[in-house]
């Protein structure tokens, strides 16, 4: 342990060399990291951690790294045994149209499942198939964790291209009369002999990102930021599979597409540009860690969505999507995607340094209790105008959630549209003063010093220095801003209250139609009665009172955000631009 634990300035490190032959699978000389400690006994403790987890670092870099190529042939190989033909001749060849339509997205996943030993978890049968898939393949385990996901995904994918093969001997058995053979994999994509003459992959590109933003049939707008994104999934194509006609590309083209995607690095396309296929290459020579699968499900949803929009302009024939109906697993959307802040985590950041000695009026003060205390969303509060978006409704102190036609901003939906009561924990701790002093300054927002970016969002900029404070606090991806409103809703999910009730609250994203028309209806009485329902998982009575006249929490100054010896971030003085604003 000496060799790897030494005193550096006045403090303790830990440094480790990675072994030469795994240096290139790992991406690292020698692993170092500052212990945090001036204590020599904790400085030894964790030393044996990190030691620990290097180790097993170490161990597992010594697995064979399979490429995609190999672990889609052990798939392929797995399905094609006889015992698995019977399973797919009995349990999709003979599918109904109903079952087609009902069970059919549900049949790859089900399938890998039930056959074994009943006391396992589902999960723990699709990894032993996954796993059985590569030992049939002649390959010696054990295997990490990765490659027995990454054989799952092939698993699933390919019976999902069966089920849609079904699909279409089922209700499209023409196309399977003018369509030629499918090519053999490796070789060139198959060409489609469909007479009509389509543009190439490019020719709309930049016509359907104009249309995204300023909707197109029944969809709604959505920001240039959000079409720019989208459009990336156009030139990874291209870069990927060609720049062939539209009406050329092939099932086949969009399931390499998706494999290939898998295969980017998780760090694509937020450096320099660099080709996708030279990406891939120099990932597999870096061992880099690669595309989730959500990535590639948003890039292909993407890339259906450009498919639909060729069709309604007429520059395809109406027909199933090649980028439709192929499986993503793990993607499914989850309310519980980010976690709910604890007690302990609300103790942690509101008794941070730089909460503790933020500026009384200033955003970061503010803006979490204020989404604590409403459930309201991070740019909604950062566009608050004292002058029209804060008002006593039937004596009642409300915030107003409404368009504001001077800059253009919009709810996200038309049940974002809505009032909320303010808690009367904010009231107590001064933010009717807040406003009232705004108003008195002439200021056009209750937060001047947001700065909109190229998106039109005033928030982004918080958004980045909040998450960099919470991380550095060891807050986990999970946590964010907008845990804040998750935990708003889920403490009111623990009383009486109707669910609907809580929507026209929240301005849920499900509420449409009619369900966004109730919303409209609920008295303001009764909204106030669901505000003050909520109770927060930790009493914040050890919060001093903002003294608005010296505009400080305590008389330190902070800085927002710093960390591990970077230069820190600081936030705008919300009184400097008052001040800009008057003159």
């Amino acid at each position: 342990m000496p060799d790897y634990f030494f005193r550096e300035g006045s403090g303790f490190s830990f440094r480790r060399r990675v072994p030469e032959r795994l240096q290139p699978r790992i991406g690292l000389k020698e692993i170092y990291r500052s212990l945090k400690t001036s204590v020599r006994s904790e400085a030894r403790r964790r030393a044996a951690a990190l030691f620990l987890v290097s180790e097993r670092l170490f161990e597992l870099s010594e697995y064979e790294i399979l490429s995609d190529e190999e672990v889609r042939a052990c798939a392929r190989r797995w399905l094609n045994m006889p015992g698995w033909r019977k399973i797919i001749a009995a349990n999709i060849d003979g599918m109904t149209p109903a079952e087609l339509r009902y069970d059919g997205d549900d049949v790859p996943d089900r399938l890998l499942t039930g056959w074994l030993d009943e006391r396992w978890t589902p999960e723990q049968e699709r990894q032993e198939q996954a796993y059985s898939a590569l030992l049939s393949a002649g390959y010696q385990g054990p295997f990490e964790r990765k490659t027995i996901d990454r054989t799952l995904d092939e698993l699933l994918s390919l019976l999902a291209e069966r089920v849609e093969k079904r699909k279409q001997l089922v209700f499209r058995p023409e196309e399977i009369i003018a369509s030629p053979s499918p090519s053999v994999p490796g070789h060139a994509a198959s060409q489609s002999t469909t007479p009509l003459i389509t543009p190439e992959v490019h020719k709309h590109a930049a016509e359907w990102q104009d249309a995204l933003t300023g909707g197109w049939g029944d969809r709604k707008a959505i920001s240039s930021h959000s079409a720019r994104q989208y459009g990336v999934a156009v030139r990874l194509f291209i870069e990927i599979i060609g720049n062939k006609p539209v009406g050329a590309v092939s099932r086949e083209d969009a399931g390499i597409f998706r494999s290939q995607l898998l295969r980017l690095p998780s760090t694509h396309g937020k450096g320099r540009a660099v080709h996708a296929l030279k990406a891939i290459e120099q990932a597999e020579r870096a061992g880099a860690e690669r595309a989730t699968m959500k990535t590639v499900k948003r890039h292909m949803t993407a890339m259906n969505g450009y498919w639909a929009w060729l069709t309604h302009q007429g520059h395809l024939p109406y027909g199933e999507s090649p980028f439709s109906g192929h499986a993503f697993p793990g993607t499914k959307s989850s309310s519980r995607d980010r976690d709910d802040w604890s007690a302990e985590g609300l103790e942690l950041l509101f008794n941070s340094g730089d909460y503790r000695t933020a500026p009384a009026d200033s955003a970061l003060h503010w803006l979490p209790l204020i989404s604590l205390h409403s459930g309201m969303r991070l740019e909604e509060i950062c566009r608050l105008r004292p002058a029209h978006d804060i008002a006593s409704l039937n004596g009642i102190p409300c915030f107003i959630i409404q368009p504001h036609p001077d800059d253009g901003w919009d709810p996200k939906t038309e049940a974002g549209e809505r009032k909320i009561p303010v808690h009367s924990w904010l009231i107590e701790h001064g933010l009717m003063n807040l406003v009232e002093k705004r108003r008195q300054e002439v200021s056009t927002r209750l937060f001047p010093g947001m700065v909109p970016n190229r998106d039109n969002k005033l928030s982004a900029e918080f958004s980045r220095e909040f998450s960099r404070l919470k991380t550095g606090l060891g807050f986990g991806r999970k946590v964010v801003f907008h845990s804040f409103r998750h935990t708003f809703k889920t403490v009111l999910e623990s009383t009486n209250y109707q669910e609907r009730h809580i929507n026209s609250v929240m301005g849920h994203e499900g509420l449409r139609g009619e369900g966004a028309t109730y919303v409209k209806r609920v008295l303001v009485s009764k909204l106030k009665e669901i505000v003050e329902a909520f109770e927060c998982p930790l009493p914040l009575d050890f919060l001093p009172h903002p003294n608005l006249e010296t505009d400080t929490l305590n008389p330190t100054p902070t800085r927002f955000g710093s960390r591990r010896g970077k230069r820190p971030v600081r936030i705008r003085d919300s009184r400097k631009d008052v001040a800009r604003e008057k003159n």
